[in-house]
């Protein structure tokens, strides 16, 4: 049992080495050491937002964590430090809830994604990555999910409009020109993207998941339905839509 937090916990993450298993809920994060003799005996409290903690995630170097909370804030701590609860980098400029957050497999990029509609890329080999983030205006209300492909090309977003966007890491410009997803009915909630870089997979409150293929820019569309199956030919920003599963 981990004990320490004075409220709900809502997030959890571990560090790819096994070494940090990080919780949020509260007005904190805590990290809790998998090689102390006993990893509950004690935990290092993440403190200074001044909101709810509602994300965490862990880069996969090891390097970073980073929260997010409703104080409209994201904070980078520094696992390499002697003490990584000091002076953590505050990253500004959300006007919503940080809700969502996600790194690049490089963990050259920190992404996340807020209530205002927004999602922002922080380029973590700055020498200050809080400056100048690149802005992905993203849906027309809160962004609800993130998920990175493993090859660091593509961010896919998904809002409470019922669209999901794919976003190239890989332009110039990262925040020129997103591909709209459109068929969802419903706020989408989830996305995943597969680890051969082949589908997309979003979830929405219609009771759907769809399989975008991101290989190629024609492709076939199939949809079951109760038992049902239907196919044609259909071009970019089609999707196989899994109904009722």
């Amino acid at each position: 049992m981990l004990r320490g937090h004075e409220g709900v916990v809502t997030a959890v993450a571990i560090s790819p080495d096994r070494h940090w298993v990080a919780t949020c809920g509260d007005n904190a994060a805590r990290l809790w050491d998998l090689r102390a003799k006993n990893p509950a005996g004690s935990s290092v409290p993440l403190r200074g937002q001044e909101g709810w903690v509602s994300a965490v995630a862990i880069s996969p170097d090891n390097h970073w964590l980073v929260t997010g909370s409703n104080d409209n804030t994201a904070r980078l701590w520094d696992l390499t430090a002697k003490d990584p609860a000091a002076g953590p980098v505050v990253l500004r400029g959300h006007e919503g809830e940080v809700l969502v957050l996600t790194f690049t497999s490089d963990a050259r990029w920190l992404v996340t994604g807020s209530k205002d509609g927004t999602s922002r890329l922080w380029d973590l080999t700055a020498q200050d990555p809080a400056v100048s983030p690149v802005v992905l205006r993203v849906q027309e209300d809160r962004v609800t999910a993130v998920a990175i492909s493993s090859d660091a090309h593509w961010l896919a977003t998904g809002g409470k409009d019922g669209t999901a966007r794919l976003w190239d890491l890989m332009a110039k410009d990262p925040a020129g020109s997103p591909v709209v997803l459109r068929g969802h009915e419903k706020e989408v909630n989830a996305v995943a993207i597969s680890p051969d870089n082949h589908w997309l997979v979003t979830g929405g409150d219609d009771n759907t998941a769809r399989l975008w293929d991101l290989r190629t820019k024609t492709r076939r569309l199939t949809q079951w339905c109760c038992g049902g199956t239907r196919t044609g030919s259909v071009r970019w920003g089609s999707a196989q839509t899994i109904i009722g599963w």
